[in-house]
């Protein structure tokens, strides 16, 4: 519980930061980039990334992840503990490997301030998340993602990483991995 405090404080510390630089020097740090080998249809835009003054070593890290229709990410993780919110569209999630807490959005509005109010994600199940359904997790969590949708899937990722650590790693090949965000 005092894991997922001290995340949801790091992602208060990604907005705020992202207000005291503005947004015309995060446009400056935006890029696309494919998903590298481990997908189709998946572009991510990095919207904040800053050291952390409390974590030495680490920067907190906010990502946009696009999913087109069709589109799929191969089984990979993300180093740290993540926020993984999906803000539009559908997306069939798979946990693999690991555990991950899924707070499911209420009439359509995000749940997600109160973690207690999640439920386990069945590894090995596919489950499909709505506009505003989030899960939490940490580095140890496998996952593969894909749209079976009409519309593309916007995902919010905010996670606490190394420094120069890339934001996700593919399992067949953890060498491939996307560039640092």
């Amino acid at each position: 519980m005092r894991q997922f405090a001290i995340l949801i404080s790091a992602v208060s510390i990604v907005l705020i930061g992202l207000l005291a630089v503005g947004l015309t020097s995060i446009g400056q740090a935006q890029q696309s980039t494919p998903a590298a080998s481990g997908g189709t249809g998946v572009t991510s835009e990095v919207l904040g990334r800053f050291p952390s003054e409390l974590a030495p070593g680490q920067a907190l890290a906010l990502l946009r992840i696009t999913v087109t229709p069709g589109g799929s990410v191969a089984p990979h993780t993300h180093p740290g503990e993540t926020i993984y919110h999906l803000a539009a569209g559908t997306l069939q999630f798979t946990v693999l490997e690991g555990e991950a807490q899924l707070v499911r959005a209420v009439d359509g509005a995000p749940a997600a301030a109160t973690p207690t109010a999640g439920e386990a994600v069945p590894v090995g199940e596919e489950i499909t998340l709505n506009a505003g359904d989030t899960i939490y997790y940490d580095a140890t969590v496998l996952q593969s993602e894909r749209n079976d949708g009409t519309e593309d899937a916007i995902v919010l990722v905010s996670n606490l990483r190394g420094v120069d650590e890339p934001a996700r790693q593919f399992h067949d090949d953890m060498a491939a991995s996307t560039p640092v965000a």
